[in-house]
């Protein structure tokens, strides 16, 4: 049984390792943002499940390695790849749901993250008493659980407002293997002690054979670089009016992007920043040059006076 459970690990972690290196193949060569927020969310979790399997094989066929060489494996396995599966899981269905308020929501996820993270080592440090210890898991493994059910939920209620780089039936089906491993995720956090099972590597392969078929058969756009785009004004000012209306090296960066035509979406790609703080910029460089509308800023730029060719590319 245990040389099963070993293939069962390995067979699922071989099949989601060929799904990362698809993704990372396809994100060389397209850097769209899909790709990268699935890469985020899938190397942690692919780093849980290999930290997984070296820990079954070590626990039943090298019984004699060093006890510290395991402890720090399982060290990575049950407090950083689990802690960065929390934050990572939530942080890629707001990206892809279009959730309102990501930032802040990922902000509140990853500070309760860190504090389970902190607390670990706290309980660990500074409370040597088995029972408040036993508490210390049951809050962090409940953490977990919680956080896993936001993120089905979340992405249930804004299930129709998906990324275009995603189809209605990729989606459908996440949500349902998404769904239907919750239960299984009690046994995972809960019932870990009392069986070798655990399930999540079933979660993981079915979405890594999910996402690859996806990729593979969804043509994949080239890369922003390389990207046609809109075609709205090729000039800027020069220095001088950057410098006069107190606009920053960043601000400049995004004036010259707005010039030719970017969407948020696409400076936020380029520049690798949230859509949020793109808007923010946004919002400061049309108080600073008095401006209400892309046309008014286009307009200023052309009538400044002081317009030169932009050499800001896409």
């Amino acid at each position: 049984m245990k040389h099963l459970y070993l293939f069962y690990f390995l067979l699922t972690f071989s099949v989601g390792t060929v799904s990362l290196g698809i993704a990372a193949t396809l994100y060389v060569k397209t850097r769209t943002a899909f790709l990268r927020h699935y890469l985020y969310f899938y190397a942690p979790f692919s780093f849980l499940v290999m930290l997984n399997v070296v820990l079954f094989y070590i626990r039943f066929n090298i019984p004699s390695i060093s006890h510290a060489l395991f402890d720090v494996l399982d060290y990575l396995e049950s407090a950083v790849a689990k802690y960065l599966v929390m934050f990572t899981t939530p942080v890629f269905i707001h990206y892809v749901f279009h959730v309102p308020r990501a930032t802040l929501k990922n902000r509140i996820i990853g500070g309760l993250a860190i504090a389970l993270f902190i607390g670990r080592h706290v309980f660990d440090i500074a409370v040597h008493d088995e029972f408040i210890g036993s508490i210390g898991k049951a809050i962090s493994d409940t953490s977990m659980v919680g956080v896993m059910i936001y993120s089905f939920a979340t992405g249930w209620r804004y299930r129709t407002n998906f990324q275009e780089a995603a189809s209605p039936k990729q989606i459908r089906l996440f949500l349902i293997i998404f769904g239907c491993y919750l239960p299984l995720l009690f046994n995972d956090m809960f019932l870990s002690g009392f069986s070798y099972i655990r399930f999540y590597p079933i979660l993981y392969c079915l979405l890594s054979v999910l996402f690859s078929y996806d990729f593979l058969h969804k043509p994949q756009p080239p890369a922003i670089e390389t990207a046609p785009q809109p075609q709205m004004s090729s000039t800027l000012p020069d220095d001088a009016f950057f410098a006069r209306y107190n606009i920053s090296a960043r601000e400049k960066e995004i004036v010259a992007l707005l010039a030719q035509g970017y969407s948020n979406q696409q400076i936020g790609d380029t520049l690798f920043i949230s859509r949020n703080t793109v808007k923010t910029h946004i919002r400061n460089i049309y108080q600073k040059l008095e401006v209400n509308s892309r046309e008014e800023l286009k307009t200023r730029l052309n009538n400044s006076g002081e317009c030169r060719q932009s050499s800001a590319q896409p």
